[in-house]
């Protein structure tokens, strides 16, 4: 039989043995798993979707190609984990598996609702699929089978190109045509009105647009190679948030990711770019030019 003395010095190794592996188990629950998050990005000129690692920015491999696309230029993962993507030049929208990156099926068929010039993609608050057109004007379809619904927006509209629903379940709809942002009901699509104005702190020809975690619009001003930041509420701009430095070439997609930070595609320097997510400062080039084939970067997106 055990005296008190080792009664007592079992149960504080049992006490310890506990704590540590409490400790242990923590860890594993609070680590960050950013590793399972990968990064992928439409290749317009390679017809293809490539994939890397989201927290290191090595090269996966080929995600996603044929199925009747032709210069994917935008793309959305889905409620139902799959990654819609738009064909440009080919005028449909084709779906893939969103883990293997197999082919499912064209979504969108080319002429479907006269599909023409297809931008980007966006599952509104609805669930239905929203896709800019170079009509110019945004159009609905069902967000379950793909078919045509309506014209959502067009009123203003010259040629859009990126576009995101807001905090207040507006529509913004950035036009490359007239370097400003237009508002939209996220309702009916009646025009709102001009929420950055032409060319409002130096925007030229807008491209990708989001809201960002401090609830304020940032948007890729394409031909100045900045990210410009605006305030959520107003429209008043706020400042250059990425500052043109040569790092890339004609921003295109811009995105905030699982780390807090900006990532941002160059459409001409096949590459994408880390900012801080705070101060927008360079960080490093997250996936080198032309890595994997990257050729013409286009819009990006992490996966679920």
């Amino acid at each position: 039989m055990l005296n008190r003395r080792a009664v007592m010095i079992v149960v504080a190794i049992v006490a310890a043995a506990s704590i540590i592996g409490a400790i242990i188990a923590f860890s594993f629950v609070s680590e960050p798993q950013l590793s399972k998050r990968n990064l992928v990005v439409a290749s317009y000129y390679s017809d293809s979707v490539i994939r890397y690692d989201g927290s290191t920015g090595e090269l996966i491999g080929k995600f996603a190609s044929g199925g009747e696309l032709d210069g994917p230029n935008y793309l959305v993962f889905g409620s139902d984990g799959n990654l819609y993507v738009t064909g440009y030049d080919s005028d449909n929208l084709v779906r893939y598996d969103g883990k293997t990156g197999e082919f499912r099926d064209v979504f969108v068929k080319k002429g479907a609702g006269e599909f023409d010039f297809g931008q980007q993609p966006l599952f509104g608050p609805d669930g239905h699929l929203y896709v800019v057109m170079g009509d110019p004007d945004v159009r609905r379809y069902d967000g379950q089978t793909g078919e045509f619904i309506d014209v959502f927006a067009s009123e203003n509209l010259v040629e859009p190109d990126g576009m995101t629903f807001g905090p207040d379940g507006n529509l913004y709809v950035g036009d490359f045509g007239q370097d400003d942002v237009k508002r939209f009901d996220g309702r009916t699509g009646e025009f709102i009105d001009i929420f950055i104005a032409n060319g409002t702190g130096g925007l030229d020809a807008p491209l990708g647009l989001i809201f960002g975690p401090d609830g304020n619009l940032y948007v890729a001003s394409g031909l100045s190679d900045q990210v410009l930041r605006y305030n959520g509420d107003t429209g008043d701009f706020i400042d250059v948030f990425v500052q043109s430095s040569g790092e890339i070439d004609n921003p295109a997609g811009i995105v905030f990711g699982p780390d807090g930070n900006l990532y941002v595609s160059g459409f001409d320097s096949d590459n994408v770019v880390r900012y801080d997510g705070k101060t927008g400062e360079f960080m490093d080039v997250f996936i080198e030019k032309g890595s994997g084939n990257l050729d013409g970067a286009a819009f990006l997106a992490f996966s679920p």
